[in-house]
């Protein structure tokens, strides 16, 4: 069945290019109509100017005389009728399935629900609110009375909920079937951690909860969303992928075992690291923490170093020889990562799953320099060695005349001790050149902000954008722990319905049969994704 919405955004004149046009780029080009509203007409971008004033008493204006425009102009052409913020964030395919279920025939509109001031509630403004064909036309005509509705003033959702009201249309509830929230006033961050102001636990109808559990896997909205997050939201929802959650990815996690041994110290335990052990350091096959204290409670395996970064390259160096004496045998591949990475496991055990840990190589973003040959990879996007490799670095790697015991730069440091070992780099890209180890956020990587540096030694043209980034992405630096649960979410839990995850054949062709030896217990039927 065809889901025909139309989008209104309401903006002003300053944030056209500040907001309004990253809305206009990103989710509403997934509107059947997208129209925006201002208070002066801009014929190219476009805006429709209304009969109004600028500023936030002037909100109610807007939305009613936007509404009475949509009914004039496009009340035949689609079903539903959306209201949002140039700061809202819309997942279309969520709210198209929600609305397949409801009739467009009955005076209903949905939203982020508050309780008070009206007595059958109303809906947050930012989270947007969508109407039926039936309440559009209620508000767009008997509701142009002033004797019944607030034509201008500040508390444009309340007054609307005013209205609604008195002209017999509804609110309806708009959690799922576990309770959980679709849509939502404030962005993903606070509704995960709370921290809500003291105003909202009084007016949330659904009792202000908070965490991964309390928002829908197919969320539709959220609000104060800023421009580069707006883009990062595109990547996480209709981009990045964990390769495939289902009887593959199970198989390859028992199969192709993964030890992750993360580098941090004392002062980030609770900080940084805790947040690693809570979020994808639990999809290890093995999780290991090293720092220059030891902390049963933690647990973190102390070693024999001073704390800083001029001593990185000593705990690397000692944490892997510690990893190969005691858990050599226990896993397949080991993985070096920052107390501020993050690791997406399945995409790294697909990647693995073509690869052979008997050959003396190691994986993660490519760096050169004049320093090494054949370059070496970042450490904070982490790096993954072969069991070879693990074997030759912590045994003659340990010899202080082939590489440095401390130090100086540890990914350097390692690259050279490499290069020495005959351990070899190889491409992590995928199919299509794109990267999948990346040593800044996933903002940096798509919209470039580089330092000039990165230009000089990035092995694969300190590309930018989207089509720059893999679906299959591995890895990220620099993430802050609120971050990290977010990203949680976005891989693990939220679904674009309609969207399948799937998997796309992005190993390099001649490297794809290797797979076979992972799954030779069980035929497993791939599902196609492009």
């Amino acid at each position: 069945m065809q889901v025909r919405i139309l989008c209104f955004v309401i903006t002003s004149p300053i944030n056209l290019d500040k907001r309004a046009i990253h809305v206009k780029k990103t989710w509403g080009k997934r509107c059947t109509t997208l129209l925006f509203f201002s208070s002066e007409a801009n014929t190219s971008f476009p805006t429709i100017g209304l009969n109004t004033s600028e500023g936030r008493n002037h909100l109610t204006a807007k939305t009613m005389q936007g509404f009475r425009y949509v009914y004039d102009q496009y009340y035949g052409e689609v079903d539903w009728f959306m209201k949002t913020d140039d700061d809202t964030y819309v997942i279309m395919e969520n709210l198209r399935y929600f609305l397949s279920s409801q009739n467009t025939k009955d005076p209903v509109y949905f939203g982020h629900h508050f309780k008070p001031k009206v007595k059958q509630g109303y809906y947050s403004g930012g989270a947007g609110y969508v109407l039926s064909k039936e309440a559009l036309k209620r508000i767009a005509t008997t509701g142009n009375n002033p004797q019944f509705c607030n034509q201008d003033g500040y508390d444009e959702d309340v007054d609307l909920g005013e209205c609604m009201e008195r002209l017999g249309v509804k609110t309806a509830n708009t959690t799922d079937a576990m309770g959980r929230s679709r849509f939502h006033c404030f962005e993903l961050e606070m509704h995960l951690f709370g921290g809500y102001p003291d105003w909202y636990y009084e007016y949330d109808a659904n009792g202000a909860k908070q965490g991964v559990n309390s928002i829908s896997e197919y969320a539709i909205s959220f609000h104060y969303v800023p421009q580069q997050k707006m883009y990062a939201l595109e990547f996480y929802v209709y981009h990045l992928r964990p390769y495939d959650k289902d009887e593959i990815a199970r198989k390859l996690s028992k199969q192709i075992r993964v030890l992750c041994f993360v580098i941090t110290s004392p002062m980030n335990l609770d900080k940084r690291a805790i947040h690693v052990k809570k979020t994808w350091g639990k999809r290890c096959t093995k999780l290991l923490f090293f720092g220059s204290e030891t902390n049963i409670s933690f647990p973190v395996i102390g070693l024999n170093t001073s704390e800083g970064r001029n001593h990185l390259t000593a705990k690397t160096m000692q944490g892997f020889r510690y990893v190969y004496d005691q858990y050599y045998d226990e896993a397949d591949w080991f993985m070096k990562a920052d107390d501020d990475t993050y690791v997406i496991l399945e995409n790294l055990r697909y990647f693995l799953s073509s690869q052979d840990t008997r050959d003396p190589v190691y994986f993660g973003h490519h760096f050169i320099g004049k320093e090494v040959k054949q370059g070496f990879n970042s450490g904070g996007a982490g790096y993954v060695l072969s069991k070879e490799a693990l074997r030759r670095l912590s045994r003659t790697g340990s010899n202080k005349q082939f590489c440095k015991q401390d130090g100086g730069q540890e990914d350097l440091n390692v690259g050279i001790c490499m290069e020495k070992l005959g351990v070899k780099i190889v491409n992590t890209t995928d199919f299509l050149g794109r990267t999948r180890f990346h040593c800044y956020t996933l903002e940096s990587h798509l919209f470039g902000n580089y330092p000039q540096w990165y230009y000089v030694h990035d092995a694969n043209g300190a590309h930018k954008g989207t089509d720059s980034i893999s679906n299959y992405a591995i890895s990220f630096h620099y993430v802050k722990p609120q971050r990290m649960y977010e990203l949680e979410f976005f891989v693990y839990h939220l679904n674009p319905y309609g969207i399948e995850t799937g998997h796309q054949n992005l190993n390099q062709p001649a490297n794809v049969f290797n797979m076979k030896k992972y799954l030779f217990s069980e035929k497993v039927a791939f599902k196609g994704h492009v």
